[in-house]
């Protein structure tokens, strides 16, 4: 393809010139302004290797093109190579030649490779001959797309390739400088932002193939910050502003980072500013359709949000009436003041006048809410503009009001405080958003009881902390799991928040490992804690269990005898190696691991089993000691 003017015509890339030219950004006519009149041909490039020549008119037509990841330059500047007109593509499904350099800027005449008739002949011999086309990436994709500092995220693809059947490579290099090879890897990030992996699959004769993925990593308690504002909108730095006065840790990101995959966001609180005129796209509907089903906390913010759901998104009313809870809206009514509301949370008894910024317009909202949805503000109409919503295991606070418009607040030894005093409280942009960051808080939940590693028969006591940041009300659900955390399975649902609680494990299936997790619950918005890996023993009469199995450093024995009991310990070649006696009365010991003499065994199975003072022999336990 030949167009001097592509790009000086539509004035943008265009999403064919992106697709399909693989262009990601033009400067129109950069030879006129550059003053470029001679072109090169890149070393080794099957077109144009070789090729040095002035263009005949030096018209200066010629765009500098930025080929995308995938696409190569095939014409450059002498004297700075960042500058092309043309680039080449190839892959499995079609291969394309796009330059901006006119064909009347080529000499007609001259010795190859420096003449038009040589140039369309490579270029045809590129798209219609045998070349090395390069792999093609079929998928590539990261297990989480949010994550938390530190934590693993796994970076997976498949590729092929269509000229060999040789194994392609694969090496992933991250935006902190590291570098890990293979078709899957685990990586974690040790700060917090916006972290990408360039993906490079390369095959026997070295053609490559890239593609780039990004990450979002987040501080425990720290909050996502999509920043959504239309271009010509004039929201700008105010909510950030008011997350570092209040020292809340955020991460800013784009909502395109998210359209494709927002899996592990749910585990974040989500501020979701759409500012003066922004508004909501299809895409960015199912995002936070997906993440609210999956038990997620937003603070919503546009006050044209309504207005585009129902002008611009399919079934936008349907949207709010599903996720926002806005059942009717009468759009922008403007308001110069809002009150709070007595038992809202989040503002309480209130009144501020609102400040737009310069050239910020009021588009303000009245709202009107389904059964379930309480109001938070009120515009001068006394209608609601800013509600919550707590059900469905999820929260949401929308404000169909400008944030920007809320006066300013100065934090004083964590007071806040106005600019003068009020007869009634004034509602500050600062304290509002702090009240709303709790009130979308989880409960955290510490779990301090069973203990690691112990043995329990019998009974176990159950004890917690759980507190929520706004002192509300809580009720707690236990849950147990003897799968590593596979699966849960129900203690005791509705339980008072009294950190305590006796476990029958009686009635468990096995004997073996366990988890208990503590789930606290306000409104069934939940936040859970678990306790560490602890054993279980459910053995009849005149048996024995132990744990953990396989053992690295010690090992509990339970023997439930009526009367004292031996443990016996043996090698795989039939050698005592090691045994204890247990009076009456006494049923746990704790091995460490030692032969008779005091000395370490050695890594490998041994069998136990226990003898009661009356002769009875327990089962035979297989006991791995893997240090």
């Amino acid at each position: 393809m030949l167009s001097p003017d592509y790009f000086y015509d539509y004035g943008a890339v265009t999403p064919f010139a992106g697709e399909y030219l693989h262009v990601s950004d033009f400067w129109s006519d950069a030879a006129y302004y550059l003053g470029i009149g001679n072109w090169v041909g890149v070393d080794n490039d099957p077109i144009t290797d070789g090729m040095d020549f002035d263009t005949v008119y030096g018209l200066g037509l010629e765009d500098w093109i930025y080929p995308d990841l995938n696409a190569r330059p095939i014409l450059i500047d002498y004297y700075d190579e960042e500058v092309t007109p043309a680039l080449r593509y190839a892959s499995e499904y079609y291969r394309i030649v796009f330059s901006t350099v006119p064909w009347l800027e080529l000499p007609d005449v001259g010795d190859d490779p420096n003449n038009a008739a040589y140039f369309l002949k490579k270029i045809h011999d590129y798209l219609m001959g045998d070349i090395n086309v390069p792999p093609t990436i079929t998928r590539a994709w990261s297990t989480l797309r949010v994550a938390f500092v530190g934590e693993e995220i796994g970076f997976k693809a498949t590729a092929h390739d269509i000229d060999s059947e040789e194994e392609v490579s694969f090496e992933w290099r991250f935006s902190d400088s590291t570098t890990l090879t293979g078709a899957s890897v685990d990586k974690a990030f040790d700060s917090p932002g916006v972290h990408n992996a360039l993906l490079t699959v390369e095959d026997v004769d070295g053609e490559y193939t890239q593609v780039e993925l990004s990450v979002v990593v987040v501080e425990p308690g720290d909050v996502v910050y999509v920043f959504d504002e239309d271009p010509d909108g004039d929201a700008g730095y105010q909510l950030s502003e008011a997350l570092d006065v209040l020292e809340q840790g955020y991460v800013q990101i784009d909502s395109g980072l998210l359209v494709d995959d927002s899996t592990g966001l749910e585990r974040f609180r989500v501020v979701w500013n759409c500012g003066e005129i922004g508004g909501l796209s299809d895409e960015e509907c199912q995002v936070i359709a997906r993440y609210l089903t999956n038990r997620g906390g937003l603070l919503l913010i546009g006050q044209e949000v309504m207005y585009s759901l129902e002008s611009s998104v399919s079934d936008g009313l349907q949207f709010a009436a599903d996720y926002l809870h806005v059942v009717d809206v009468e759009h922008d009514v403007g308001t110069a003041y809002v009150t709070g509301v007595e038992d809202s949370l989040i503002s309480g008894v209130g009144r501020t006048d609102l400040v737009f910024p310069a050239d910020y317009d009021d588009w303000t909202d009245s709202l009107t809410l389904d059964v379930m949805a309480k109001p938070v503000l009120m515009n001068d109409s006394d209608k609601p503009c800013a509600l919550s919503f707590s059900g469905d295991g999820h929260r949401l606070v929308f404000m169909a009001v400008a944030f920007e418009a809320l006066p300013t607040v100065v934090v004083v030894e964590g007071v806040a405080r106005g600019d003068a005093p009020e007869p009634v409280p004034v509602i500050h942009r600062v304290v509002l958003l702090d009240n709303a960051l709790k009130w979308l808080s989880k409960p955290e939940v510490t779990v301090t009881s069973p203990l690691e590693g112990e043995l329990y028969v019998g009974t176990a006591p159950v004890l917690w902390e759980a507190v929520d940041a706004l002192d509300e009300p809580l009720l707690i659900d236990l849950t147990y799991s003897n799968d590593g955390g596979l699966s849960w399975k129900h203690i005791t649902v509705n339980e008072p928040n009294d950190g305590a609680y006796t476990w029958n494990l009686t009635s468990l299936p096995t004997s073996g490992a366990y988890f208990v997790r503590v789930i606290a619950s306000k409104e069934g918005y939940a936040g859970y804690g678990d306790s560490e890996e602890f054993y279980v023993s459910v053995v009849g009469p005149n048996s024995l269990a132990l744990g953990p199995n396989p053992a690295s450093h010690w090992v509990n024995f339970f023997v439930n005898s009526t009367g004292g009991a031996t443990i016996y310990v043996y090698d795989i070649a039939g050698r005592q190696v090691f045994s204890q006696a247990l009076a009456a009365g006494e049923s746990y010991f704790l091995w460490t691991l030692i032969d008779k003499g005091g000395r370490a065994l050695p890594n490998g199975l041994y069998l136990c089993y226990s003898v009661t003072e009356d002769g009875v022999r327990s089962d035979i336990q297989r006991l791995v000691i893997s240090r």
